[in-house]
């Protein structure tokens, strides 16, 4: 090759050379086939003439030339693969790397031809197919057979291969390398593969070709995966559902080819037994090995052999191995084990395993006792004293005799190894064998321990000058052991020749006896564990030095070992080396520093500096970020991504280091054209970063990163910092113009086409799916500006999104768009608050704060819906879970051995249900692939799955194996689905349905073997699934009920799932809300007895959730939560008696619970609930015809339009407020509702049902009343009170009193719940309660509070608390004075505060007034005659116990009857003596009659019949009463006018002015004569005085003490009741004293108790 070498160096280009290239090449192609040991030999000599053919190559101007040389040499790359066994080329990975790039670049070349000198640009094939234009027909011609050699040599080369990495890359990051590594080919491939797919091939000939180069990209891509396990998976998976039917059949023979050879590999031991007997067995081969390790690398190397031969047993063989090769490369003897060799090394390894004890047990003492007695000596000076030469020959004769004397203590092994050395210099030198033993036992073993005791002995000196000592002695030893006594100069050892010379002779005799005494065995101790970091060593020091430790094996003249012979041993260490594999990159030979690139260029020095610096600083740190990654891009080039959220999150915002890492990554691809992709996506910049970066970059970045880079993609720049942003861009943009870099500014709201093609992590592109509800017009203020500007903020499950409203013009020459939308992205999870604030002073403002520090404030008139909807999602935020397919932060995968299934099969289901043939076919092809890889037998082989005919509809065949796979591999769920869903959106939208099917098998696994396979990540991994099917139910709405039987009720049908399944269903409902058809997913639940308990139970849940202090945001998520869960239930019970029997007592409680609320909003479903589970009971078995009637009518009620008022359907809720005045009859429709409800209960049930569902119906609203902070407690109360009145007992009573005094009587509204149940529980006490006599004091004193809106609930609670009293027994108003004691002193100082004063005399008196005062107004009218007929009835009813016709207040009931009688028509008033058995006759008077039993009453004329009557006269006189009271009145007043003219005339004065008034306007003519008569009577009378009748009247109210009948008889009305603190400022400090009365009430009753106790 000398001639060839002067045409290289002298670059000489002439026809001549070119020939004489051309014909070396097909020599030594044609040589190389030769089958003997020559061509072997040649082989290795190979690289470096390959190199002289490459440099040579790339001198050629003349295209044809060059292409003509290439294809020689493709050829010559074909054969050395095809016979690289042969040849021994298997294990030189690093050589078959290197020039399996090189093939890539040709290829690459050739396919899109580009003459490098072209400077125009033209001459390019691009994408589209054009013709070459620089290019000829003939050039034509070679680039296609170009293209097709070294496609194939690649395919060659990259069998069996391992993809190389960088020297130093850490553990954790060799997937991501390896990554860039295949990125670099698949971005070729895929390019190759998109150009012909759309190329249209003129003739048969260039066909065939063309299929030819994609059946060799094909193989070097599988071959690539098949071997490298599961590298580069990322790039090539997704292109089995490219939308191109060529591409995506192309790339699914890729995976058959992949999978077809190769079978899943299960864990193996990274060095197997076999592997270190084998390479221990070769020793022949070490010698050249030792060779070529440098002067750095031998220290490392010695140590690993003597690991691993020590392991094996075999350090003899090593021994003599590289002793014989040592001897051979000296002249001299004095030059053994003198040099830095592997030999010399691995003697201190011997001395430092096997001769410290040796050392320890001999020299050891005699060191000791030179320490100890300070033996000091100087024998090197002239004017050595006679005593220091005496003591040194004493302690020198003693070592001498120490040393020769212990030679029954040396180990075999060192016998052995002076043996050897012996041997092996007798051979040549045999004078210097015995010098040679010295050298190793004496000037390596014995004479440094002496010198340096601290190491060898463990002895420490600390007199100088002993050490000084010592190494007299070792230097007289040395001496000795050299044979260079003669040489030694110690004037003071001067008149010692003898004496020394006889040591001489001791020594010499001691070393012979070593070197010659016989072994027997194997003469070194084993190594029992396995040295794993010195078989990483070798393995390395194999891997890096293959092609040297060849050549040097194979060519060195030291080795006498027959060439053959050697031959046949390098293919042993060949095929070992290959077997071994790819060697760690983190091993290092030898301090090694980053990749540099030509030092040689001074504009590449501070690049150099930086990697090496940041190199050396990072080295022993643990850095695992995915800050920096790489992709391919659609059209196939390398991407760099920079993802800028990791700065803070995984870099701790160290710039440098990111900086470090983006050099570092794309250095592997810069070599080619790449492309960059800055993805701001959370980016929180700290301040000046952005001019630290334009900094370092511009600074440190060599020339290669901005020649090559093609374009730059910038992704959602941020709102606050896109100024600075911008600025480095621009400035950035400056140093790539001039390589014609294009610019790219995208964002979040640009199309998701665009976005998709970006390469961005899984996580920044699921943002794009996140998108739950968007608010417009919101403003986001910025601090730097004090301005807001306009964005539309868009909140999703995740993820919180600013995007601005204008856009940011950024334009330039390079700029492919001319403007960007800034955006901000920010995770929900890292919300702390999120609050209504006033940092800016305007009403609509709000700040989210993060958990980092950040805030965001922002304003909107949509300020509650957002924070409603924050609020919520924030909530049930769960936890973040990674995925066993997604990568870990260091890059680096989850290993499973059946890692890529899910995938796999996903494409080749999607494959096989494909209406395309050639889809189809190579789908067919991949399932028999599958079928041997994971051995799985559907009989099936790979090898004739191409030739099944596989039916049309493939659909039945896909759901089998499917539902077999899922029976089989039930571990293997997770993976499927998250295959599946990760790729719906890819499916063309006929096979989307049919993919549903084949999923569904499947869902049996997904508790036992997803939901319980983790315990950290199992939950959230189900909550992930069943969003997806909630998500995939949405995109496929038409198809519900097809989802439902294929997906739904399989998953309900799971009773373990429900608890989750019900929670995403209401999550995905909520999420929804502003969808008008959000309710659609409510259709996917399956009614079951547990997905209905499920339901009530989270039901009851939100109710004892919801508080009252919530905020109103948070009080409106779970109202709404509330709405979706009704609506659910209104679904579920539904015609099912079985489920109507279980829940209905629960149902009835969220009726009466939820209805009549004017804030909440579902009436209508909450009516079809209590409808549906009515009706349901028509299914009940044995039904009597009279349950079939209450069915009916309780479903007619509830149909009724009354009952739609109660349920909201008639009201419009925008414009709902809380009426007052309606609040009293709101309550009593409620509470014949819940009457009806009641009702329904007792008569549908047995007596046992009837006792179940009432208690539990009592109890869900026993717990919601005693919750105080409940947002329904008033509600609870009232139905507890409703339902308590029909039987209660003293401690529960007492219970719920207690809770009643204690409860915040701040509102009406809630007052006049809990004084109606106060009323029903009074009402519901046994007849034996000892609570009513104590209780009447505080219901007295509530009704004589007289205020209007209070008067028909106190009524109520005093006439039953009354009831009770009398249901006792006699003597009621003497129990309820002694029980008044308890209560004081606030009875009494309530009395003084109201003005009035009770006592047993005028107790009836004011019953009566509190009973009566409704009378006066109309809406109170009914409850008032209620109460009065209520009192009366029951007086009557126990008249025995306590007379009603008496002369006093305390035993007269007829009052009452007056005021009915008053207060009513004829009609009503017979009927209720007649209902009463009351008999009476009647007074005939004109136009009617009076009772007798009334007219007695008032003609007795004593204070009762007075106070009666003066009472009902303040009722005429107050204009308040109506026709029928005033007629009757004049009636019966006319009436006692004339028989007891006195007391007619003691009331006149009162009703004058209504006789008056009624005589001027009544058109009565009887009226007006009963007018005329009475005035004309008063008229006529001399003694009558008003005055006087004025005084008698205020003597009998005084005397009694019952003023309050003149003084209260108007009721008090407050305005503005219905604000809260209204109500609080003007009733509610007298109700908190009725509370404690009432509280002290209740303490009666404690285990029997005194209160005072």
């Amino acid at each position: 090759m000398t001639v060839g070498n002067v045409y290289a160096e002298k670059k000489i280009i002439n026809d001549e050379s070119v020939l004489y290239i051309e014909q070396a090449l097909v020599i030594i192609t044609n040589m190389i086939t030769i089958k003997n040991d020559g061509a072997f030999l040649l082989v290795s000599l190979l690289p470096n003439i390959c190199q002289f053919f490459l440099k040579f190559i790339n001198l050629l101007d003349d295209v044809k030339d060059m292409l003509r040389l290439k294809l020689k040499f493709c050829r010559l790359g074909i054969t050395l693969e095809g016979e690289r066994e042969r040849v021994g080329l298997k294990g030189a990975f690093k050589l078959r790397n290197l020039y399996a790039k090189a093939s890539a670049e040709w290829l690459e070349q050739a396919v899109f031809f580009e003459d490098p000198r072209d400077d125009d640009g033209t001459g390019t094939i691009n994408s589209s197919g054009h013709s070459i234009k620089s290019a000829t027909n003939e050039s034509e011609l070679y680039l296609m057979d170009l293209a097709v050699l070294s496609s194939k040599c690649l395919s060659l080369q990259l069998e069996e291969i391992v993809l190389e990495v960088p020297e130093g890359t850490k553990d954790t990051e060799i997937r991501k390398y390896k990554d860039l590594a295949f990125g670099n080919y698949f971005s070729i491939f895929y390019k190759i593969i998109q150009k012909y797919s759309v190329i249209s091939i003129p003739t048969t000939k260039s066909r065939h070709k063309i299929n030819q180069i994609i059946e060799n990209i094909l193989k070097s891509v599988s071959n690539i995966l098949k071997f490298d396990t599961d590298i580069g998976m990322q790039f090539v998976l997704p292109m089995g559902y490219h939308p191109n039917k060529k591409i995506r059949s192309i790339f699914l023979s890729v995976f058959s080819y992949m999978l077809a050879s190769r079978k899943s590999k299960k864990s193996k031991d990274e060095y197997p037994e076999h592997i270190i007997e084998k390479l221990s067995e070769i020793i022949d081969i070490y010698g050249a090995v030792a060779e070529v390790a440098s002067s750095t690398e031998h220290s490392l190397f010695s140590s690993s052999l003597f690991g691993i031969f020590g392991y094996t047993k075999k350090l003899d063989g090593l021994f003599r191995i590289l002793l014989n090769e040592e001897f051979n490369n000296v002249t001299r003897s004095s030059d053994m084990f003198r040099s830095n060799s592997t030999l010399t090394r691995l003697l201190s390894n011997f001395v430092k395993d096997y001769g410290t004890e040796y050392l320890v047990t001999t020299l050891k003492p005699f060191v000791q006792e030179l320490i100890d007695n300070d033996i000091i000596c100087q024998v090197e000076k002239v004017e050595t004293t006679t005593t220091d030469t005496e003591l040194f020959m004493k302690y020198f004769n003693q070592l001498v005799d120490i040393i020769t004397e212990s030679i029954d203590n040396i180990p075999d092994s060192f016998k052995f190894i002076c043996s050897e050395i012996y041997i092996c210099v007798e051979k040549k030198f045999t004078d210097s064998a015995l010098i040679a033993v010295g050298s190793f036992l004496f000037l390596r073993f014995i004479c440094p321990a002496i010198v340096s005791p601290e190491v060898f002995l463990d002895v420490t000196i600390t007199n100088p000058k002993v050490r000084k000592t010592l190494i007299q002695l070792t230097k007289v030893l040395q001496n000795i052991a050299n044979g260079s006594l003669s040489s030694l100069k110690l004037p003071g050892l001067a008149s010692k020749v003898e004496e020394i010379n006889l040591a001489n002779i001791k020594v010499f005799a001691f070393m012979k006896q070593v070197a010659t005494q016989p072994s027997h065995g194997y003469p070194f101790e084993s190594i029992p564990k396995k040295p794993v970091a010195e078989l990483r060593y070798l393995h390395k020091f194999i891997y890096t030095y293959f092609v040297n430790i060849k050549i040097q094996y194979l060519t060195s003249t030291n080795n006498t070992t027959p060439l053959h012979e050697r031959i046949q041993t390098f293919k042993l260490f060949d095929e070992i080396a290959h077997e071994l594999g790819y060697a760690k990159p983190s091993v290092q030979l030898q301090i090694n520093g980053t990749r540099t690139i030509d030092p040689n260029n001074v504009a590449n020095n501070q690049y150099n500096d930086f990697m090496t610096k940041m190199s050396l600083e990072y080295n022993e740190k643990s850095i695992e970020t995915t800050a920096i990654e790489n992709s391919i891009f659609s059209d196939g080039t390398p991407v760099v991504l920079m993802h800028f959220k990791q700065l803070h999150r995984q870099l701790n915002n160290d710039l440098h280091l990111m900086v470090y890492k983006y050099f570092e990554t794309a250095s592997q691809v810069w070599d080619n054209k790449f492309y960059v992709v800055l993805n701001f996506t959370e980016l929180v910049l700290p301040e000046g970063y952005d001019s630290l970066y334009i900094n370092l970059i511009s600074t440190y970045a060599p020339e290669q990163l901005f020649k090559n880079c093609a374009r730059i993609y910038y992704y959602n720049i941020p709102r606050s910092g896109y100024i600075g942003l911008t600025n480095a861009m621009r400035k950035l943009r400056q140093i790539g113009a001039e390589f014609g870099t294009k610019i790219y500014t995208y964002s979040q709201v640009d199309p998701p086409e665009i976005i998709h093609s970006l390469c961005l992590d899984a996580e920044t592109i699921s943002i794009l799916r996140d998108t739950k509800v968007i608010f417009n017009h919101v403003k986001v203020y910025d601090e730097s500006t004090q301005t807001y500007s306009p964005i539309n903020l868009r909140i999703g499950r995740r993820w919180l999104q600013l995007c601005s409203e204008e856009e940011i013009s950024f334009k330039g020459p390079a700029c492919v768009t001319d403007s960007f939308v800034p955006v901000e992205i920010y995770r929900l999870s890292e919300v702390n608050k999120c609050e209504i604030s006033n940092y800016t002073g305007h009403a609509d403002e709000f700040t989210v704060n993060l958990s980092f520090g950040h805030k965001i404030t922002m304003r909107s008139h949509e300020r509650s819906e957002i924070l409603r909807f924050v609020y919520f999602t924030t909530s049930r935020l769960t936890k973040e879970i990674k995925s066993a397919d997604e990568r870990s932060s260091g890059g680096m995968e989850i290993e499973h051995n059946m890692h890529w299934f899910g995938r796999l099969y996903n494409i080749v289901f999607q494959g096989l249900l494909c209406n395309d043939d050639e889809v189809r076919l190579s789908s067919s092809l991949l399932f028999g692939a599958l079928s041997t890889y994971f051995d799985i037998d559907f009989g099936i082989d790979c090898h004739h799955a191409k030739s099944i005919a596989f039916p049309a509809n493939s659909t039945q065949f896909v759901v089998s194996v499917s539902t077999h796979l899922s029976n089989n591999l039930p571990t293997l769920s997770y993976r499927f689905f998250k295959a599946f869903f990760d790729n719906y959106d890819k499916l063309p939208e006929e096979n989307k349905l049919s993919s549903i099917i084949y999923i569904s098998p499947w869902i049996r696994n997904i508790y036992d073997y997803i939901y319980l396979a983790s315990e950290e990540n199992g939950a959230g991994r189900l909550a992930e699934l069943v969003r997806q099917f909630c998500r995939i139910s949405a995109l496929n709405k038409d198809h519900i009920a097809f989802l439902n039987d294929y997906i739904w009720k399989r998953l309900f049908s799971e009773t373990r799932l429900i608890s989750v399944l019900v929670d995403e269903v209401v999550a995905f409902a909520v999420d929804n809300k502003n969808d008008t058809d959000w309710s659609f997913i409510i259709a996917t639940i399956s009614p079951s007895i547990e997905v209905s308990g499920e339901v009530v139970s989270r039901l009851i849940n939100c109710v004892n959730k919801a508080k009252k202090h919530e905020s109103s945001i948070a009080s409106q998520s779970r109202l709404f939560e509330i709405k979706v869960l009704v609506k659910i239930c209104s679904s579920l019970f539904f015609n099912s008696y079985t489920l109507a029997r279980l829940y209905v007592a629960d149902i009835f409680f969220f009726c009466t619970l939820f209805i009549d609320n004017i804030y909440l909003e579902f009436g209508a479903d909450l009516q079809k609930l209590v409808i549906n589970i009515i009706q349901s009971f028509l299914h009940k078995p044995e039904l009597t015809n009279q349950q079939e009637i209450v069915v009916d009518d309780t479903i007619t009620y509830f149909s009724s339009q009354r009952a739609k008022m109660l349920f909201g359907m008639t009201r419009d809720i925008t414009s709902s407020s809380m009426d007052i005045g309606q609040i009293y009859n709101r309550a009593t429709n409620f509470e014949i509702l819940c009457d009806y409800l009641n009702d329904f209960i007792m008569a549908i049930g047995s007596t046992d049902d009837t006792k179940l569902w009432r208690a539990r119906w009592c109890s869900n609203a026993i717990d919601v009343a005693f919750s105080k902070d409940s947002l329904f407690q008033s509600r609870g109360i009232l139905v507890y009170g409703i339902l308590a009145k029909s039987g209660i007992n003293d401690s529960t009573a007492c219970r719920g009193l207690k809770l009643i005094a204690n409860g915040d009587v701040s509102t009406l509204e809630y007052t006049t719940s809990i004084t109606i149940a106060t009323a029903r529980v009074i009402q519901g006490l046994p007849k034996t309660s000892i609570l009513p006599p104590v209780l009447i004091w505080p219901q007295f004193c509530f009704g004589l509070m007289n205020y209007s809106v209070l008067y028909q609930p106190s009524i109520q609670c005093l006439v039953n608390c009354l009831e009770k009293i009398f249901e006792v027994g006699q003597d009621y108003i003497d129990k309820s004075f002694e029980q008044r004691l308890f209560l004081e002193p606030y009875i009494s100082e309530f009395e003084k505060s109201y003005k009035f004063e009770i006592t047993q005399e005028n107790f009836g008196i004011h019953i009566f007034f509190v009973l009566t005062q409704g009378l006066r107004v109309s809406h109170f009218k009914h409850t008032s005659i209620t109460c009065l007929k209520q009192y009366f009835t029951f007086r009557y009813k126990y008249r025995n116990r306590s007379e009603a016709e008496g002369i006093y207040a305390s035993n007269n009931a007829l009052a009452y009857l007056l005021f009915i009688f008053l207060s009513t028509d004829e009609n009503e008033f017979d009927g209720f003596i007649k209902q009463l058995g009351l008999q009476t006759d009647y007074v005939s008077i004109t136009n009617g009659k009076l009772p007798r039993i009334i007219v007695e009453f008032l003609t007795r004329n004593n204070y009762v019949s007075q106070i009666s009557l003066i009472h009902a006269a303040y009722f005429v006189e107050s204009k308040s009463i109506d026709s029928v009271f005033k007629t009757k009145f004049l009636q019966l007043y006319d009436y006692i006018f004339r028989r007891v003219p006195e007391l007619g005339l003691l009331v006149y004065h009162i009703v004058k002015p209504a006789l008056e008034q009624s005589f001027l306007t009544s058109n009565s003519t009887d009226l007006v004569e009963t007018i005329s008569k009475i005035m004309i009577s008063v008229f006529s009378s001399d003694t009558y005085s008003p005055a006087i009748y004025k005084g008698k009247v205020d003597e009998v109210l005084q005397a009694h003490k019952v003023s309050i009948v003149k003084e209260n008889r108007k009721m008090r009305s407050p305005e503005g009741l219905h604000a809260t603190h209204a109500f609080e400022n003007t009733i509610s400090s007298d109700l908190k004293k009725l509370q404690m009365m009432l509280y002290r009430s209740a303490c009666l009753f404690v285990e029997g108790s005194r209160l005072e106790d």
